[in-house]
């Protein structure tokens, strides 16, 4: 079987793709700067968005830029289109929170639109640096010429299809399924994932640290390719702590449900992704509960790994709450917990506290205040006391209207 591994096998390419989509008109005429307490908050952003506040970050969901879907479900717009609309909206913000972190949490859905720049997942960064430390070659995923169907019907099992990497059965199914749309979609974020996947193998001689390196390289080469000249306002979310729902069902993070990678392994990678995307800019970790002592003391060794004191450059902004619900979504808010835990940050001297922002979660729930304008200002002065920022599940429409803004 074609593995690309297999070096007598050239890797297959795929046709050129535009260096840069073409810019959406911005729409930025009406944008606002928003001075205090409002400078804090951090609203929604979708698409289309006629104003927007150029002093203020603001959360992105994936779905939500990528757009309208057709009635088989796949999106209208292409890759290269929903990077556009990213494009568009960054440089009129702050900063743009964006989960980019695993196959099926990044900007490009690998399956129902025709993916423009696929980001490696950290976790298949982690597999292959565990392979190297171990003096194993690397085994997957497979691939064959984007048009060859009797060649990816090929692989009958996960396993002849991605080797010793995280599978995905929507992925393996959708390469070489009858939906032919939904089949070029699949088969191009594979060549895409082998491409990746050849950089590491190549790096693997030199040994682990190496290969997460090589990782990491390629994680930021493809949110370069992505965002373009707006990925100094992006700020990717990596879930360096999810829940156990995440790792085995949306293969978040850095481990691989049921499956002991070496701690140096995690160690290396989550060094070496992190590190290598600070370069680039801001960067967001989650998620910690600063009520329990063991997320206390993971959050504070990995600020240790990402900005040691003495180095400088850009800022992480840590994820944090009281406890949340099995979802992840709704529960309790850090805030009891943020002075001990802000304390305890300075003292650490290991860490430059200079560079960390805490960002607490849930978000503050205004859907049933009579007066959202006097309770948004309430929880503005309360949060900005604490130095924390305002996550408020509002676009920027809601946001005017409270406000009272013209």
């Amino acid at each position: 079987m074609a593995l690309w591994s297999d070096r007598a096998a050239p890797l297959p390419q795929l046709s050129p793709e535009p260096i840069s989509p073409p810019l959406l008109p911005a729409g930025d005429a009406d944008d606002v700067t928003l001075s205090a307490p409002w400078d804090t908050l951090v609203p929604r952003v979708a698409w289309p968005e006629p104003r927007l506040a150029k002093n203020l970050r603001y959360e992105a969901n994936n779905e939500a830029i990528r757009g309208a879907r057709r009635d088989d479900g796949t999106f209208t717009l292409t890759g290269a289109e929903v990077a556009a609309r990213w494009r568009a909206l960054a440089p009129r913000t702050a900063g743009i929170f964006a989960l980019r972190d695993a196959l099926f949490s990044q900007q490009d859905h690998p399956i129902d639109g025709a993916p423009y720049a696929v980001m490696l997942p950290p976790s298949w960064v982690t597999v292959a640096t565990g392979e190297a430390l171990a003096g194993r070659s690397l085994r997957g995923p497979f691939c064959a010429p984007l048009d060859d169907d009797a060649a990816w019907m090929a692989p009958r099992t996960l396993e002849d299809a991605f080797g010793v990497f995280p599978p995905s059965e929507r992925l393996f199914e959708a390469s070489r399924g009858a939906d032919a749309l939904r089949a070029q979609n699949a088969r191009r974020t594979l060549l895409q994932l082998c491409a990746d996947v050849h950089a590491l193998a190549e790096a693997a001689p030199r040994g682990g640290a190496a290969v997460a390196e090589a990782g990491a390289e390629r994680i930021a080469a493809s949110d370069a390719r992505y965002f373009g000249a707006a990925r100094a306002r992006i700020i990717p979310i990596g879930v360096e702590h999810p829940n156990p729902h995440e790792i085995a069902d949306e293969g978040k993070g850095l481990e691989v449900a049921g499956r002991a990678l070496p701690a140096a392994a995690v160690s290396l990678a989550r060094a070496a992704i992190y590190r290598r995307r600070l370069r680039d800019g801001d960067l967001a970790v989650e998620r910690y509960d600063l009520g329990v002592p063991a997320d206390r003391a993971r959050a504070l060794d990995v600020l240790a790994t990402l900005v040691p004191a003495g180095e400088g450059g850009h800022t992480v902004w840590l994820w944090c709450n009281g406890g949340l619900d099995a979802r992840g979504i709704g529960g309790r808010p850090p805030d009891a917990h943020v002075p001990g835990f802000l304390a305890a940050l300075r003292r650490d001297r290991r860490i430059d506290a200079a560079r960390v922002r805490l960002f607490g979660k849930p978000h503050v729930d205004l859907r049933a205040e009579s007066d959202p304008r006097a309770a948004l200002e309430a929880h503005a002065s309360r949060l900005g006391a604490l130095g924390l920022p305002v996550s408020i599940n509002w676009r920027a429409p809601a946001l005017w209207r409270a406000l009272a803004l013209p």
